[in-house]
């Protein structure tokens, strides 16, 4: 694992250095499969206009390079087109997400 700090230096002198960006080498883990849904839990609230689904997702295959310190999940509206995401789980730094 490497950690990088960012100073600019200009007519006025050095800036306050930046966050740190940690970036890992090694071959990176395999991608899961995508979610499905299964529609047999679903769930639609009329009253207050809220939907419910579960999905399901193969886990994460370690590989000894690089671990997996946790994962999101996004989802997209489908409106517009707009390729927009928003994270609905986030599991933190838990790989195993419980």
């Amino acid at each position: 694992m490497y950690r990088f700090v960012y100073v600019a230096t200009n007519v006025y002198g050095d800036s306050e250095p930046s966050l740190h960006l940690i970036a890992g080498l090694g071959q990176p883990p395999t991608l899961s499969s995508a979610p499905v849904r299964d529609s047999a839990y679903d769930l639609f609230d009329k009253y207050n206009l809220t939907v419910q689904m579960m999905i399901s997702w193969d886990g994460i295959a370690v590989v000894n390079e690089l671990s997996v310190l946790g994962f999101a999940l996004s989802m997209d509206d489908g409106l517009d087109n707009d390729d927009k995401f928003t994270i609905v789980y986030d599991s933190g730094n838990n790989p195993l997400g419980l």
